[in-house]
């Protein structure tokens, strides 16, 4: 019996909170992070389960995030580490921080939505 030649191609399933989920060929040993450019992300998909840079299964399934973790920093009373529903904005943290009377809250107009990991800085006034 001949061994049997290397596997080249492989079909990756991916569902969830991608844009474009369905199944797609790619080179054997193709990494997670590729698979996942290709399906393209969602705004609150949660990347956490995955290594990136590892091989990806055959089959993987996005969940969408639960929550958004936040730090605030800089002229506040108290470094603060929230977590907060996904599609909070940075305006909707203005009235769960203390501010210093030095500290310029400018940032909290911001309607921006908050991306898990993100650190915001409130810097002294001008």
């Amino acid at each position: 019996m001949s061994p049997l030649p290397p596997i080249k191609k492989v079909f990756v399933e991916i569902v969830g909170e991608v844009k474009r989920p369905g199944r797609y060929e790619f080179e054997a040993g193709v990494s997670c992070e590729e698979v996942l450019k290709k399906a393209g992300l969602k705004y609150f998909s949660d990347l956490s389960p995955f290594d990136l840079n590892a091989p990806a299964p055959l089959f993987m399934t996005v969940l969408k995030l639960r929550e958004i973790h936040v730090s605030v920093e800089g002229e506040v009373v108290n470094p603060y580490s929230l977590v907060v529903d996904p599609g909070t904005r940075i305006c909707d943290l203005k009235s769960k921080i203390c501010v210093k009377e030095s500290g310029d809250i400018s940032i909290f107009r911001s309607r921006k939505m908050i991306a898990d990991g993100q650190k915001i800085w409130i810097h002294k006034k001008k």
